[in-house]
């Protein structure tokens, strides 16, 4: 017979038992794809230097908290102001004089512009040292990181010997299910966005701590002049000095003696995640053992 002939017989043949015939073939809505899981940082690159097809995430429980609250130390304030009298034992006639220095000094000598005139300069009350009033709470913290398999789907490419780290996957079945030799079901998700944050720290009213200071007074503006010391100035304290010399106000400085710092508690003791990992449309995949 013709080999024509023979090859029409077989033909026709195949198509006659096709009805019989249970071929396991690749069931996709595309074509079968090559699939890698493991660390995001590890992933090889696709065979034939192809690009990507898709990348996913299956994802692990993630921390519910972003790490512990810390506070820095409550430091000890320079005083920065001093109320003058007429009288002495900062009572009696005459209207008080309160001098404030501007925000930010650090009790380097200060020119007091006018001077206050010796008839108003009688007696001096002191501003005591103290704490600042709140510890620096610890900077905002991150979300800790998310731990799960990562997962990069590339096209069917290369030559075997390329695919040794990847599996052979199809798509599952219209019911869900995957087909006999495609039987290790995998599913992964797209991450879109992680709108995660961090709770923010706070601390507690400091405590504990000790400052001293000594404040000068001078009658010339270079603070070469000195009129009166406050010499050991404690926390809490309001000394009041009668003035020996008749002269103007014209300068002050500050030094302090002591200086421990106080501490503050965090509030909360634990900064906590808020928010959530938005993601896209689950994948899944039929692959080979």
């Amino acid at each position: 017979m013709h080999p024509a002939a023979w090859l029409m017989l077989g033909a026709l043949a195949l198509v006659a038992c096709g009805d019989e015939l249970e071929l396991y073939g690749p069931r996709t809505d595309d074509y079968p794809v090559l699939l890698w899981v493991g660390r995001n940082a590890e992933a090889p690159p696709c065979p034939g230097d192809r690009l990507d097809y898709w990348e996913g995430w299956a994802y692990e429980a993630a921390s519910d908290e972003c790490g512990p609250c810390t506070c820095g130390p409550a430091a000890c304030v320079a005083p920065s102001s001093l109320t003058t009298y007429a009288a002495i034992r900062c009572d009696g006639e005459g209207e008080p004089l309160t001098i404030t220095a501007e925000e930010g000094w650090h009790g380097t000598c200060i020119a007091i512009d006018p001077p206050v005139s010796s008839e108003r300069f009688a007696s001096v009350l002191f501003e005591p040292p103290a704490l600042a009033p709140q510890c620096a709470p610890s900077p905002p913290l991150e979300p800790p990181p998310i731990s799960g398999d990562f997962a990069k789907v590339c096209p069917l490419e290369g030559s075997h010997a390329s695919w040794e780290r990847f599996a052979l996957c199809i798509t599952p079945e219209a019911d869900g299910l995957c087909r006999p030799g495609f039987t290790n079901r995998l599913e992964f998700t797209v991450r879109l966005s992680d709108n995660r944050a961090c709770t923010p720290c706070a601390c507690g009213a400091p405590t504990g701590g000790r400052c001293m200071a000594d404040v000068m007074l001078y009658g010339d503006a270079t603070c070469n002049t000195q009129i009166d010391l406050g010499a050991f100035i404690d926390q809490g304290d309001n000394p009041c000095h009668d003035v020996p010399a008749p002269l103007p106000l014209a300068a002050v400085r500050t030094v302090l003696t002591r200086a421990e710092p106080g501490s503050c508690t965090p509030t909360p003791a634990t900064s906590k995640v808020v928010g959530t990992v938005e993601r896209g449309e689950k994948r899944v995949f039929c692959c080979e053992k």
